[in-house]
C-alpha cells in the first residue's frame, strides 16, 4: 500500500471514530459505561472470530499471545476510561482531550528507540497544554473528573499506537486484530463483573440501541482497529497519531449537528475553537519539527548575510 493511500485510509478511520463520540454519548443515557465497553469489544471479537475462525488456534502461540494481551489491555483501558469520562464531559471535549495522545507518541517512541525528544516536541506540548486549558476552563477552575479520565485514555491510546507499530513488524497483523479484541472483551467483562455495575441503570433495554451498538462494535472497533493495524505497516506511528488528530475535528462537527441525550446540539464557543486550534497547532509544531526548521532557516539567512558582507569587504580590499 502506497503511503498516500494509507494516509487517506487513516483519514477515513478518523472520520468514523469521530462519529462515534456523539453516538456513545446518547447510548450512555440508558446504559452503564462498562456495559457499553464490554458489548463493544464482545461484538467486535465475535465478528472477527467468525470471519477468521481458521486462524484462532494460532493465537495460542506464546509470542502472539503476549502481543495480543498487551494491545488488548491497552485498547480496553482506553475504551473504559473514555466511555466513563463521557459521562462527565462533552463529546467534543472527550475527542479533543483524547487527541493529546498525538503529543505523547513521539516521546514514547523516543523512549523505546532510546532517543531524546526533539525540541519541537517540547514546544508542541506547551502549546497543546494551553489549548487544553482553554477547553476545560483553565487551571483556575476545578478539574472535571471526565476530563481527567479522558486524559488517561489518551495515554493508553499513545501506548497502543506505539506498540502496534512495534508488534506489526513480525507480520502478525491479522492475528493481532483478532486476538486483541478477544482480550479487550474479556478485560471489559471482568471489570463489569468486578464493579457489579447495573447494566441499564433505571432504564430498560430498547431495540433502538441495536443499530448504535452494532455500529460502535462492528465498524468503529472491529473494522477500524483491524484496518489500523494493517495501515501501520506503511506509516510511522508519529504520522498515524498526527492524521488521527482529525478525529476530534470530525467529532465536533458531528456534535454541532447531531442532538445529544439532552436533545440539544453543542455550541462552538470561542474558547473551544481557540483551544482546539492550539491543540492542533501544538501537534503540527511537534510532528513537523518546525522549531528546528525555523532555526535552520534563520541560520542560513544569517549565514547568507555574512557571506554578502564578506564579498563586499573583499571587493573593497581589491580596489
Amino acid at each position: 500500500m502506497a503511503k498516500q493511500k494509507a494516509n487517506l485510509v487513516l483519514v477515513l478511520l478518523a472520520l468514523i471514530w469521530g462519529s462515534m463520540f456523539i453516538i456513545t454519548k446518547n447510548i450512555l443515557k440508558v446504559m452503564s459505561p462498562f456495559t457499553l465497553a464490554a458489548l463493544r469489544f464482545t461484538i467486535a471479537a465475535v465478528i472477527l472470530s467468525i470471519i477468521f475462525y481458521k486462524k484462532l488456534p494460532l493465537l495460542l502461540g506464546r509470542r502472539i499471545g503476549a502481543h495480543c494481551a498487551v494491545l488488548g489491555i491497552l485498547n480496553a483501558a482506553a475504551a473504559l476510561l473514555q466511555t466513563a469520562g463521557l459521562r462527565f464531559t462533552s463529546a467534543s471535549n472527550s475527542a479533543f482531550i483524547t487527541s493529546l495522545s498525538v503529543l505523547l507518541v513521539p516521546f514514547l517512541s523516543a523512549v523505546i528507540a532510546g532517543k531524546r525528544p526533539r525540541r519541537s516536541s517540547a514546544v508542541g506540548v506547551v502549546i497543546a497544554f494551553a489549548g487544553l486549558c482553554l477547553i476545560t476552563g483553565g487551571p483556575g477552575t476545578e478539574l472535571n473528573i471526565g476530563d481527567l479520565l479522558t486524559f488517561f485514555c489518551a495515554v493508553s491510546v499513545a501506548f497502543y499506537i506505539v506498540f502496534v507499530s512495534v508488534f506489526v513488524r513480525d507480520g502478525e497483523g491479522l492475528l493481532l486484530s483478532v486476538g486483541q479484541q478477544i482480550v479487550s472483551a474479556l478485560v471489559c467483562i471482568f471489570v463489569l463483573m468486578f464493579f457489579a455495575e447495573p447494566v441499564f441503570g433505571n432504564a430498560a433495554f430498547h431495540p433502538a440501541l441495536i443499530p448504535g451498538l452494532l455500529y460502535i462494535g462492528g465498524i468503529c472497533t472491529a473494522f477500524n482497529n483491524t484496518v489500523q493495524v494493517f495501515v501501520q505497516k506503511h506509516v510511522s506511528p508519529v504520522s498515524v497519531a498526527l492524521i488521527l488528530l482529525l478525529e476530534p475535528v470530525f467529532a465536533l462537527a458531528f456534535a454541532l449537528f447531531v442532538r445529544g441525550p439532552d436533545g440539544t446540539v453543542e455550541v462552538l464557543t470561542l474558547g473551544k475553537a481557540a483551544g482546539s486550534l492550539l491543540i492542533v497547532l501544538g501537534a503540527v509544531f511537534s510532528e513537523l519539527n518546525l522549531l528546528d526548521k525555523i532555526l535552520a532557516a534563520a541560520g542560513r539567512f544569517r549565514g547568507g548575510k555574512r557571506n554578502d558582507k564578506e564579498e563586499v569587504f573583499n571587493e573593497k580590499m581589491l580596489k
